[in-house]
């Protein structure tokens, strides 16, 4: 069973050392939360431009395309076998949710570039975002962690250290999200 599954997926290590050592574009993959309206979608979209200015092939996931539990949970799986299967050069994720899942199955599939980018202050979170959040950034699934304010960035103080090294303040003029507690 490995075999095939190993024969269907490809090696995703080989796979990107062959586009190292050519001129294929970098894969990546952004994933945000639901279809946004606000500035993370401006953000996404600003994201993908400049990267795909850069010669990049970028798609967009979303994480949970369709309101209740049941519909999440089959959207967050879904993103999961994207993430395992296509072989990715980069993962963005924006907020709580998509970066934990970026974070963890980017590891599983070995991709180089985890990228979580909180959007507003872990207090601003529910409790059980934020802690699966600090967990996984902890124990290092996130290479690189942005936060777009100070105040974000400031917001993380408490945090381990294991979690803060991947921490980076790139202040770029789009507005945290107002927090809306009932989201992660």
């Amino acid at each position: 069973m490995k075999a095939s599954a190993q024969g269907r997926l490809g090696n995703p290590i080989e796979a990107r050392a062959r586009r190292c050592h050519s001129t294929e574009p970098m894969r990546s993959l952004q994933i945000i939360r639901e279809n946004e309206t606000d500035d993370v979608k401006a953000l996404s979209m600003t994201v993908s431009s400049g990267l795909t200015a850069r010669g990049a092939t970028v798609e967009t996931a979303l994480l949970f395309p369709e309101p209740g539990t049941r519909a999440k949970l089959h959207g967050a799986l879904r993103v999961v076998w994207r993430i395992l299967s296509g072989h990715y050069d980069a993962i963005i994720a924006y907020q709580a949710s998509p970066s934990i899942v970026a974070g963890v199955a980017g590891w599983f599939s070995r991709c180089g570039r985890r990228i979580g980018h909180p959007t507003v202050p872990p207090g601003a979170l529910r409790v059980p975002p934020r802690w699966l959040d600090a967990i996984v950034g902890t124990l290092g699934f996130y290479t690189v962690n942005v936060a777009n304010s100070r105040v974000i960035f400031d917001g993380f103080e408490g945090y381990p250290e294991g979690y803060r090294r991947a921490m980076r303040l790139i202040e770029y003029g789009i507005p945290a999200v107002r927090s809306r507690r009932a989201r992660s």
